[in-house]
């Protein structure tokens, strides 16, 4: 965290899996503007494992991770018209009769193609995330997109 906010815990974590992630190469954490990359070994661990480490950073950062949250997931396509299609697909999703409750597409922050957001709260635990991620990927994915994790705004 910059100088300015060092001393307010209002923060944005994104986690975000890129190409790169896919092959246990890289996590990107970003905090307000600036990005910080850690290299981790995940291609050795299991997905419930990845899940589980993000969320013992996020408590350690101080996150409250017993209190319902909004989570986003992202999912990059390469024309507005394949993310449209998708969009009422992900709407009717359903992980433990929870659906998400907002659904939109956008330009990316970075990069070209379009992206797909998807919000739920929840009370962020790892077998819920990686059921979520899961029903996510698998929808987009079938629509010519590609899931590109989720993350948290607080």
């Amino acid at each position: 965290m910059d100088q300015q906010n060092s001393g307010k815990k209002c923060f944005s974590l994104v986690v975000r899996k890129l190409t790169a992630l896919k092959l246990g190469i890289l996590q990107i954490l970003e905090y307000n503007t600036t990005k910080f990359i850690v290299s981790l070994p995940m291609f050795d661990l299991p997905q419930e494992d990845e899940t589980s480490q993000i969320l013992a950073e996020m408590a350690a950062e101080g996150i409250d991770l017993s209190q319902p949250m909004q989570i986003d997931f992202f999912a990059a396509f390469e024309f507005k018209e394949q993310a449209e299609k998708a969009l009422p697909q992900v709407q009717k999703l359903q992980v433990n009769q929870l659906s998400f409750t907002k659904v939109k597409v956008q330009k990316p922050e970075v990069g070209g193609g379009v992206e797909l957001v998807a919000s739920v709260n929840l009370i962020p635990n790892a077998e819920t995330l990686d059921k979520w991620d899961q029903a996510f990927t698998d929808c987009v994915e079938k629509l010519k997109g590609y899931s590109d994790g989720w993350g948290i705004a607080l």
